[in-house]
């Protein structure tokens, strides 16, 4: 009786865990935040909430108060882009079907009840039978080990969609704070034409300077407004670009850019030194690992399913005589046709197209890091050509000119021409420091989400 009563108690335990099982998805998204680089800046929010939708907004609204920098930038991307709130979902897709994947089937009861219609007999024939999905007793394991390891993929895919959206977030803020900033260049440059155009047509009118000239001053002075026009639609593209990411479209016309580009670390790391981080901090290299992980469970997982169904239960029958009968069900598939073949061949596919594809990513990082870094360099070295000689050469030609010019011992359509020279400059100089943040941003990201 006391076995009884103890079993009794046991299976009674099992179904009221079982019917517990909950989906609490709380220290899964703490493994995501757990996996991204340390660095200053707000919370991760996912709006599953009206509390966690005000949070959000409120901080949104505290980072577009002053200004948006690159750094408030990347902070209202990280609260309010649409499709990293969608990515946010994965865990709870992964974790709901991690807690299914550790869930036994239902038991069965059936029941046949067969009625006397010839014969001697009038008794009615009754059998009762009830039973469990035995082969999941090693099948649930290994299903869990799976699922597990599938949410472990899905936290790193979460977390590496977190740095694509932090990069993408700085890149459209330097590509609409440098569209500006050309915009701004351009509109001298035009001006300078301008002058230049009329002047020629001045020297035309006594003699100083052909028809073809003339015709050339005004081309330029085409072509300039030209660049004028393109440089205009890249700031509205580019700005509508940032409030997409940073899920403001419908705000666009209240982005206010702030502050200035990031400055570059004192110093770059040395290629070796720069592959050596990039290999141990990179995300995506340990999301391959992952999924590697993963397509082992899933070979184990089918190597183990060659019998699905194996059912184990008891069947109790009246017959019509009156006698009763009680014994064992054994039910079970025979794997005579189907032994699961495809789908071992299926998991060990998938498992060798995991490894071939870390083997890849590993590949991709040397060359990542070093394109980045050469990049870099010479965006630099550029920056500082342009400032150091070019400008400063420019600067010092016009103010010779406009001193000559002053005393007529110069040709005012040279004084022009030296002018715009130096606006030219000072365009590349502005192009230049697009490419430098460009560059950087995606070292950053191509080292794992920080900079040394």
């Amino acid at each position: 009786m006391a076995r009884h009563c103890l079993g009794a108690a046991a299976l009674a335990g099992l179904l009221l865990a079982a019917g517990c099982a909950t989906v609490e998805t709380g220290p899964d998204f703490k493994a995501v935040q757990g996996s991204l680089p340390a660095r200053p800046g707000p919370e991760l929010i996912w709006r599953q909430s009206q509390a966690d939708e005000a949070r959000a907004r409120q901080l949104v609204e505290r980072a577009l108060a002053g200004g948006l920098g690159p750094s408030e930038a990347a902070a209202v991307a990280l609260l309010n882009n649409r499709a990293l709130q969608a990515a946010f979902e994965e865990i709870g897709v992964s974790k709901a079907q991690q807690v299914q994947a550790g869930l036994f089937s239902n038991p069965t009861l059936a029941a046949l009840i067969r009625f006397p219609v010839a014969g001697q007999e009038s008794a009615t024939n009754l059998e009762l039978a009830a039973s469990f999905k035995a082969s999941e007793l090693w099948l649930v394991p290994l299903r869990r080990g799976m699922a597990e390891a599938g949410l472990q993929r899905a936290t790193l895919e979460v977390a590496q969609q977190v740095l694509l959206t932090r990069h993408a977030a700085l890149a459209a803020w330097l590509r609409a704070y440098y569209a500006g900033q050309i915009q701004e260049r351009l509109q001298g440059t035009v001006a300078t034409y301008q002058e230049l155009a009329a002047a020629s047509q001045r020297r035309r009118e006594f003699g100083y300077m052909t028809e073809l000239d003339v015709y050339l001053a005004r081309d330029a002075l085409a072509r300039a407004r030209l660049r004028l026009a393109e440089a205009r639609m890249e700031q509205a593209l580019a700005r509508a670009h940032l409030a997409r990411v940073l899920g403001l479209g419908e705000r666009a016309a209240e982005i206010k850019l702030a502050g200035r580009p990031p400055a570059p670390p004192q110093g770059l790391p040395a290629l070796e030194r720069a592959v050596t981080l990039a290999r141990a901090g990179r995300l995506d290299l340990r999301l391959a690992r992952a999924r590697i992980a993963e397509a082992q469970r899933g070979l184990s997982l089918q190597r183990a399913s060659v019998v699905k169904d194996l059912r184990l239960g008891l069947n109790w029958e009246r017959e019509t005589s009156g006698s009763e009968v009680l014994g064992p069900l054994i039910e079970t598939e025979l794997p005579v046709f189907d032994q699961n073949q495809a789908g071992i061949a299926q998991a060990q596919y998938l498992l060798r197209r995991a490894q071939k594809r870390l083997l890849a990513k590993e590949g991709e990082i040397r060359e990542q890091v070093a394109v980045d870094l050469e990049r870099l360099r010479f965006a630099q070295h550029r920056q500082r050509v342009l400032e150091e000689q070019v400008i400063p050469l420019r600067s010092q030609a016009l103010a010779f000119g406009q001193k000559w010019a002053q005393l007529m011992q110069m040709d005012r359509v040279i004084l022009l021409v030296t002018r715009r020279q130096l606006e030219e400059a000072r365009l590349e100089q502005v192009q230049a420091g697009l490419a430098a943040g460009q560059a950087l941003n995606d070292l950053e990201l191509h080292l794992g989400g920080r900079l040394p």
